[in-house]
């Protein structure tokens, strides 16, 4: 992984427990932002709604800045930041989408290094950030489990 003075910090912290990670996948399992994002913009209970902002600042800031001036821009082919109300819970969505799963992969664990700044997810910092096969995600709001859940295209949990 290279090391700007933007991730450095990201580099010497040893690798943490995701909430989830990508899988070893073949170019035939190559997604697309709208592919992934796709079971929530379906979801008759979720309305796409005007930009909010998320729950912590490094999650936008990664977007604004580091995607576009760091390291997480390498192999960055799109990114895309949607709102997202779903029943009560509204939630930001930024998603990555990188040419292949192994540079997605590699980028993870820089990313949940920025957002959480320890070894995962905190009360200032909850977001989920996990990984489909090439595409990134970050979900930003108090209780991201069900928005990770509707996602990856798991059974709504009652």
């Amino acid at each position: 992984m290279r090391c700007s003075a933007i991730v450095i910090f990201a580099c010497m912290v040893p690798t943490l427990v995701a909430l989830g990670g990508a899988t070893t996948a073949s170019a035939s399992d190559v997604r697309s932002i709208d592919e992934v994002i796709s079971p929530v913009r379906s979801n008759p209970s979720c309305k796409l709604v005007e930009p909010k902002n998320p729950v912590s600042l490094q999650a936008a800031t990664l977007y604004i800045e580091d995607a576009e001036n760091g390291d997480l821009r390498v192999g960055l082919v799109a990114k895309r930041s949607e709102s997202y109300q779903c029943g009560k819970q509204t939630a930001v969505v930024y998603l990555y989408q990188y040419r292949d799963e192994s540079i997605a992969r590699e980028t993870l664990e820089s990313m949940r290094h920025l957002i959480w700044g320890g070894k995962g997810p905190s009360s200032h910092h909850p977001e989920a950030v996990f990984g489909m096969n090439n595409v990134l995600v970050v979900v930003s709001t108090h209780k991201p489990r069900a928005f990770v859940d509707l996602i990856r295209g798991e059974p709504e949990k009652k």
